[in-house]
């Protein structure tokens, strides 16, 4: 990357392994680590592999082509976890829902350029822009279902990684 990536200590926005060796270092200082498992994505679970069936028409039996994924996709699942791909048959999807990383050991550089003992706002893992104001009078509660359009950027150079307008 061309810039740091900034995170708050504690908070639990980075990996395990690194939050723990970042606690105490000194400005300047650096390290090279290999993270095991546990202290990186977490082991990879047999049980996190599922099935999903074709998605068929209801009335025919059809299957839906423009629903069905092909071998490698990563795909969003209605539980809000995200897959790969592993397998189709006539009749499931095998998916597996480990992270990329899940049970591999990572080489991880690190030094610490700055510490900002004084954060102006706490970081949540989101950074929101309003762009346009809403009505003033509609306010979702807990359990509505909720329509939105998003763009994902890189923090560090702005980069788009997702969005939902170019869908």
């Amino acid at each position: 990357a061309k810039f740091p990536v900034s995170f708050i200590l504690g908070q639990g926005t980075v990996i395990p392994g690194i939050e723990s060796r970042v606690d105490g270092m000194k400005v300047g200082e650096e390290w090279t680590a290999t993270l095991q498992p546990e202290e990186a994505f977490g082991e990879w679970h047999k049980e996190k592999v599922i099935m999903v069936p074709v998605p068929r028409h209801p009335t025919s039996n059809e299957v839906v082509e423009d629903q069905m994924p092909n071998v490698g996709d990563m795909v969003h699942l209605s539980d809000n976890s995200i897959g790969k791909v592993l397998s189709i048959t006539d009749e499931a999807i095998e998916i597996d829902t480990n992270h990329t990383f899940a049970g591999k050991p990572l080489e991880v550089q690190l030094r610490l350029y700055e510490v900002d003992e004084d954060p102006e706002t706490e970081w949540t893992g989101v950074k929101v822009q309003s762009i346009e104001a809403g009505d003033g009078k509609t306010f979702p509660q807990v359990g509505d279902e909720v329509s939105v359009h998003y763009v994902g950027m890189l923090a560090s150079d702005g980069k788009v990684f997702d969005s939902s307008r170019a869908r």
